[in-house]
């Protein structure tokens, strides 16, 4: 089941222009965007077990306003899954996540980011 993208109680911050912008999970595994310029607006959502409960899904959307003009469309949308090892269902996550969101019918340009705590050979 998806909630509204405005559920207040997944939100982490709402069009704010951090210097850094991160996303983590136990102290293991991080996604940093390095936004010292401030030039980007960003706005976190938690997806995982929040805007989206019992279906698969991926941990967090970041939405970057590139304008910050109000009353425009975000332009892109960030998917991150934070992940020990298991690239490929991190991938379905991925894939699962933006489907269900219905993405592809807005005007935003989508990005996907996997950052894995381990790899092997």
């Amino acid at each position: 089941m998806v909630t509204d993208l405005k559920a207040k109680r997944c939100f982490e911050y709402e069009k704010k222009k951090h210097s850094i912008i991160s996303a983590s999970f136990e102290n293991k595994t991080r996604y940093e965007f390095d936004n010292s310029s401030k030039k980007y607006i960003f706005s976190k959502r938690q997806l995982d077990n929040c805007l989206i409960e019992n279906e698969t899904a991926c941990d967090w959307l970041f939405i970057v306003d590139k304008n910050g003009e109000k009353g425009k469309e975000n332009d892109h949308f960030i998917f991150v899954e934070l992940k020990d090892s298991d690239l490929i269902y991190a991938i379905v996550q991925i894939e699962k996540t933006i489907r269900k969101l219905a993405v592809s019918k807005k005007n935003i340009t989508v990005h996907a980011r996997i950052v894995l705590t381990k790899t092997y050979s």
